[in-house]
């Protein structure tokens, strides 16, 4: 949850707003309660909407309708004021996880709880339908997972905002592009057998950690929903049928939500006493209970029109602030996907048209550790930076440099001890011999990309979902990029320089395009994915010679060149894939790494410069920087905060540690951690202000962190190899060690190895292994 803004109200109706849980095409959703105790999630409207008379119609009619819903797997709606000057409607919160956040951070559910989430949600469906409703934005993030089972939210608002003015002109589609029935994409006349095919999207998604027809952007979702078969490999067998007919492609043969219920309870077997999930997200839907807790009970509250428009009384900002701010705010509350496209063309006859997604509705919510301040290990030594270009900050600390505002407490993060000797070992889920030497790897949704000679698709089985791509002439291959379902990857034939850029969508298996950089004389070895378009990178002019220099070229979605810029400072580069920045760094001699920033904006003028130790060797071809929240992160005694617009370090990291040295660090999804390896020690630090969440010790006096090999963060687990070729499991958000994995077959080959879709991917020469994000 984010704490209110000046934009946000303070209140609706009786209820006192705390915080910020999500927003979507209608407009926001606050945690609120009222005087009396009754916590509620509350969907304001935007004020645009608000003042369209033909939505405010709708609107009231749905909020009457949706009054009418009563069943147990749904949040009813409590409360609403569809004529006031903000229109709100108030469901019933539930402490609960949704199940967008709970995959992605979990891994996929089991068997048993997928039955029971497909007959909680189809139960949920049968009383949505009931009261003359169609939910039109069933998703996984519009389902919250609860102790008392999955909960169905966000019904009756979809088809308020549909026909809206200026909201959903011709063409116009309400709904989430990869859940959506087919005759929804084509903007065709709506059923409830509509919901029961997003019902069966929902399922695989929950069953493998990515919905049927893959990623990508909302036209070509469209188009794979209305032309396309769906991807079913991740169910179980004994779901496969009836999601099967879910997703039919005629809303006929679809069965209907009572249908659904009925056949699962015939196949229902004896049920295990406890809970119904996994224990990980059953202690998460705990804490998020004990997060409602600690909110403090509102004192009466001054009518907006006698306190100023959407005051709230002094006396308990603060106390509103720091409840708000006891939630955990990493833990994004609303669907990505849930805003407003932009017009996009989709392909295969569907109208050119304006996809508006759904609103995300109640959200769950997550207690957090908070960061504290590290003093354990911190020691009284100084951090050592000049606080970045300019002189800019200043020393605050033992080893943190925090900004304003971090935490002061000298309470010290949690450590983990990782004893190789007693730490869980994982199994294999399965092993795959690929044609040829892997020289790359990449994930794709449930797809595993082994690039060697041959290009082979591995789903979640193991087997091969395509026929392999032939690169006889491979000679080498660089680390790839993925974006949605493309993977972006170099390869440079054997006894050449003449590097070509593939693109490939793993949703079919086949090269999208190649190109062939014009640069004779360069050696292009990464390539990134921004946008539309690519950037490519590398270095050009003899292997030793005073010429030697990198480059990066900005190409468009047709490949054609933006710009181009070179110099001896462009060994290694980042180029996230958000904002406008990008960074190269260089070493003018072994004891100095330098730093500077570029503005793509501005046809990759150089900006700010940065200059510190090291006594690493900076390559070209591999990534040793990251990218969070307007942050770049660089160093090597230390790790550096720097604001990607001025320079000014942020914060500056420094083990206590003598003589740690930090290998690459890592950015979680959300950009609110930053990971970092020493040689001995892990650290999760406060992207914000650098204070260490928690710290993982390696403790075998033979062996360190590979620095060699890129930590990896997914499905919950941070991955990070040793130099004894064992790959830990962390878990993300408290550092516990969960399980290790180790191969003697692995043994005298690089360390290689890459995670996503619920599993953990290891290679070692043309053996690809797999394992489960829980280790089992």
């Amino acid at each position: 949850m984010e704490p209110l803004d000046d934009a946000d109200p303070r209140r609706a109706g009786p209820y006192l707003l705390f915080g910020r849980l999500g927003s979507g095409g209608m407009g926001a959703v606050y945690l609120g309660r009222s005087v009396g105790g009754r916590t509620v999630a509350i969907k304001v409207v935007r004020p645009d909407l608000a003042r369209d008379g033909e939505f405010r119609d709708r609107f009231r009619s749905e909020v009457a309708a949706a009054r009418a819903v009563s069943g147990a797997f749904t949040a009813p709606v409590v409360d609403a004021d569809p004529d006031g000057a903000m229109p709100w409607m108030a469901t019933a919160f539930v402490p609960g996880v949704s199940l967008h956040r709970a995959v992605a951070s979990r891994g996929p559910l089991p068997e048993p709880a997928l039955r029971m989430l497909a007959a909680g949600i189809a139960e949920a469906l049968a009383g949505i339908h009931a009261a003359g409703l169609i939910h039109r934005d069933l998703k996984p993030a519009n389902v919250l997972l609860a102790a008392t089972g999955p909960h169905v939210i966000d019904f009756g608002i979809s088809r308020a905002v549909e026909g809206t003015s200026g909201l959903t002109a011709t063409g116009a589609v309400i709904g989430s592009p990869g859940y959506m029935s087919p005759e929804q994409a084509l903007g065709h006349r709506l059923t409830p057998a509509s919901d029961v095919f997003s019902l069966g999207a929902t399922l695989v998604y929950a069953a493998g950690g990515r919905g049927p027809f893959g990623e990508g952007s909302p036209a070509v979702l469209l188009y794979r929903v209305a032309n396309t078969e769906p991807d079913l490999s991740a169910l179980p067998g004994s779901l496969t049928d009836l999601v099967t007919a879910c997703v039919a492609k005629d809303p006929g043969a679809r069965p209907t939500p009572r249908q659904l219920v009925e056949e699962l309870e015939r196949r229902a077997s004896a049920v295990a006493a406890g809970s119904w999930l996994p224990p990980a997200l059953t202690a998460d839907i705990v804490a998020a209970g004990q997060a409602i807790h600690a909110l403090p009970v509102p004192a009466a509250v001054p009518d907006p029109g006698a306190a100023g428009a959407g005051a709230v009384p002094g006396d308990r900002s603060r106390e509103i602030g720091d409840a708000a701010r006891s939630l955990d705010p990493t833990v994004p509350m609303a669907d990505p996907r849930s805003a407003v496209s932009d017009q996009g063309t989709v392909a295969g006859g569907i109208a050119r048209r304006r996809v508006v997604f759904g609103a995300a509705g109640a959200a769950a919510v997550v207690l957090g550790g908070g960061a504290a301040a590290w003093a354990a290990l911190a020691g009284s030594g100084s951090s050592g930076s000049s606080g970045g270009p300019g002189g800019h900050g200043s020393s605050s600390g033992p080893g943190v440099q925090p900004v304003s505002g971090a935490s002061s407490s000298s309470a010290a993060p949690p450590t983990t001890v990782l004893d190789v000797a007693k730490a869980p070992s994982a199994a294999p889920a399965w092993t795959h011999t690929a044609p040829s030497q892997v020289a790359s790897l990449a994930i794709a949704g449930q797809t595993a990309v082994c690039i060697g000679s041959e290009v082979t698709f591995l789903g979640p089985d193991g087997k091969s979902r395509f026929a392999t791509l032939n690169f006889s002439t491979l000679g080498t291959a660089a680390q790839p990029t993925v974006s949605g379902s493309m993977v972006y990857t170099v390869l440079i034939p054997a006894g050449s320089l003449a590097a070509e850029v593939v693109a490939i969508d793993t949703s079919v298996g086949k090269a999208a395009w190649t190109f062939a950089p014009a640069d004779s004389d360069g050696l292009t070895d990464t390539v990134w994915a921004v946008g539309d378009g690519v950037y490519l990178s590398g270095m050009e002019g003899t292997e030793t010679g005073a010429d030697r220099h990198g480059f990066v070229t900005a190409l468009d979605a047709k490949r054609n060149q933006l710009w181009r810029v070179a110099g001896r400072d462009i060994v290694n580069v980042l180029v996230p894939t958000t904002g406008t920045h990008w960074l190269a760094g260089s070493q003018p001699d072994d004891s100095t790494l330098q730093v500077q920033v570029h503005d793509a904006a501005a046809k990759g003028a150089a900006g700010w410069k940065d200059t510190v130790k090291t006594d690493g060797f900076l390559s070209s071809g591999t990534t040793e920087f990251a990218y969070a929240s307007g942050k770049f992160f660089y160093g090597s005694d230390q790790l550096i905060a720097a604001d990607v617009q001025t320079g000014a370090h942020a914060w500056t990291f420094k083990s206590a540690v003598a003589d740690e040295r930090f290998g690459a660090p890592l950015a979680s999804p959300d950009g609110r951690t930053v990971y970092v390896a020493g040689f001995s020690h892990l650290y999760a630090l406060d992207a914000s202000n650098g204070t260490p969440r928690w710290i993982a010790q390696l403790t075998a006096s033979n062996q360190s962190f590979s620095t060699t090999s890129p930590m990896k963060t997914a499905d919950g687990n941070v991955y990070v190899g040793d130099t004894g070729q064992n790959i830990w499991a962390l878990a993300a958000d408290t550092g516990q060690a969960r399980w290790k994995y180790s191969d003697p077959r692995q043994a005298g080959s690089q360390l290689m190895f890459d995670a996503g879709g619920g599993r953990l991917y290891a290679v070692a020469g043309r053996l690809v292994t797999a394992v489960n994000a829980a280790g089992r």
